[in-house]
């Protein structure tokens, strides 16, 4: 008598409970997945607010009159302004300007310095400036936009 094959698993028992053990295991793979997306999500967000920050700051930190001959969007891709508002500033011994920090090549940045109230143009004898940074990333076209003011003083 052989007792041995009464106590042993079966090929077809083993199976089923590597099956019951994968299916308990998908919807925790699919949380970490979803997990994994939405810290890249945040990640990539707080990368663009940080971004836009630390641009709104350097060009608050400009001269009124300097800011006041931008009279066009600026544009900031690779690591290039167009047209540089830090540019003439320096050169007149203003040496504000950004840190070295390179945004990521799948954002794109928008800089629009107006009048306020917004008249649609910008006024250079205005008293107050209204600076609005938008930064876009993403493939669905995520954005974010921050805007400050700047008085004349």
């Amino acid at each position: 008598m052989n007792n041995n094959a009464q106590r042993a698993f079966s090929y077809i028992e083993l199976v089923l409970a590597l099956v019951v053990i994968g299916l308990a295991l998908l919807p925790i793979l699919s949380t970490y997945s979803a997990s994994h997306q939405n810290t890249r999500a945040t990640l990539e967000e707080v990368t663009s607010v940080n971004f836009a920050s630390e641009l709104i700051e350097a060009l608050q930190a400009l001269p009124f009159d300097q800011l006041c001959l931008m009279d066009a969007e600026v544009a900031f891709n690779n690591d290039v302004f167009a047209p540089d508002p830090f540019a003439t500033a320096a050169l007149n011994g203003n040496r504000h300007g950004m840190s070295s920090r390179p945004l990521p090549p799948e954002f794109s940045t928008h800089v629009l310095v107006d009048s306020y109230p917004v008249s649609g143009v910008l006024v250079k004898d205005s008293a107050m400036l209204r600076i609005a940074v938008t930064v876009s990333w993403g493939a669905r076209n995520r954005r974010i936009q921050l805007m400050t003011l700047k008085g004349r003083y």
